[in-house]
């Protein structure tokens, strides 16, 4: 299997961006037919619960690879990453909370309280008061997004120290100590569970992946068909074992995603030769997706009811779910083109010319800028190896 070109940043990997664009459909279509379907039918609705984990596993792939020679820059390290996540999110946050002061009775579930307004607004956990014993903020996808923030930070703290294998090491072992302390009843507390919760080794399997890309580059196209094949595989085969927390849904969600992510890489050079236009735009908007679509879900929804077609749960609105698919689909891209990538073009702006300016994370999906050094490159290069900006 050939692998990447030095020409190949990681802005360019096809692989990723389907994934991405897959990962955020799967949230969409769980929210979609869990609260506007059948919100008893789990067989129906966990299928689309596992594009978080292909999130968190592409994310720890992904932050790897594009900062495995960077030494020291903690701070340029965390101003990207603020820039990449929050400026979108408060938009979307803020979007979310006037709709629901709006229409009171439409988002009756929301937790709008100065204090959930506070810790949503900055990603910090914390129990939300109507879903009990969940750590959601205001606009509950972005719960993801509070695990994310806390993987950044303990993955810059690896870039203080110098030699690479280490550095891998270290920040593997310390998520490894983090989750271990998460499993079973583990803290009570919403700070610490979440910053305990078993998920952190999704990040780790991705870190793995970035790791073994070498060898990954050289095997065969069908081992790599075969690992997405089986991870999709054991995902439906465990429909009725799917858990929403804890080490369980690490093994009956997490393991499969891996295999998916680790499949589509080993697939990344057949895939590239025919690019497909659509599939790279969703992945780019995949974070506008993800930050959207719960009002975009209820626009559909007010849509649908206009039309006067079946209301409730059950069989006779299933068409609900393309329809709404089709309005979240058309309300990111808008968001992306108008919205998020001109932001991410002033805070970030390229200093080449004619670079890719790379979507922003979604629950942590987040592509490296063309900057950052190619995966083969950075994996096979000396220590001393150039520094690549995050």
């Amino acid at each position: 299997m050939k692998g990447l070109s030095r020409g190949q940043g990681l802005s360019t990997l096809v692989s990723i961006q389907y994934l991405r664009a897959a990962a955020a459909i799967m949230v969409v279509y769980y929210h979609i037919f869990s609260n506007h379907v059948a919100e008893h039918w789990a067989g129906g609705r966990n299928f689309g619960l596992s594009g978080v984990d292909i999130f968190f596993v592409i994310s720890g792939f992904i932050m790897w690879t594009s900062t495995s020679h960077q030494r020291g820059g903690l701070v340029k390290f965390l101003r990207r990453r603020v820039y990449r996540i929050y400026p979108l999110w408060w938009i979307a946050l803020t979007v979310w909370i006037l709709v629901r002061l709006a229409l009171p009775d439409r988002l009756h579930n929301a937790d709008v309280t100065p204090y959930s307004v506070i810790c949503s607004y900055l990603l910090i956990p914390h129990y939300h008061r109507v879903f009990l014993g969940h750590i959601w903020p205001i606009l509950v996808p972005g719960w993801t997004l509070q695990l994310e923030v806390f993987f950044y930070l303990v993955f810059s703290l690896s870039l203080l120290i110098p030699r690479r294998a280490a550095r891998l090491a270290a920040v593997i072992a310390a998520l490894c100590i983090l989750a271990l302390l998460g499993t079973g009843h583990g803290p009570e507390g919403a700070l610490l569970r979440a910053y305990t919760s078993p998920l952190l080794l999704e990040f780790v399997a991705g870190i793995g992946l970035a790791a073994l890309l070498p060898l990954l580059q050289r095997v065969p196209a069908g081992l790599g068909s075969t690992a997405i094949a089986l991870g999709i595989g054991l995902i439906i085969l465990n429909y009725g074992l799917i858990v929403e927390s804890g080490i369980g849904r690490v093994l009956i969600l997490g393991i499969p995603a891996t295999m998916i992510v680790g499949g589509a890489l080993v697939l990344e050079p057949l895939l590239a030769r025919w690019p497909n236009p659509l599939l790279l735009l969703f992945g780019d908007a995949s974070y506008s997706l993800y930050l959207t679509h719960s009002v975009a879900i209820a626009a559909a929804a007010v849509i649908w009811e206009k039309l006067h077609l079946p209301s409730g749960s059950g069989i006779a609105t299933t068409p609900f779910i393309p329809l709404a698919l089709l309005v979240c689909l058309v309300c990111s891209v808008l968001v992306y083109r108008w919205v998020e990538k001109p932001l991410l073009g002033w805070l970030l702006p390229n200093k080449r010319s004619g670079t890719h300016i790379p979507a922003l994370p979604t629950t942590a999906l987040e592509v490296a800028t063309a900057e950052a050094q190619p995966p083969s490159a950075i994996l096979s290069e000396p220590e001393q190896g150039p520094p690549s900006p995050a």
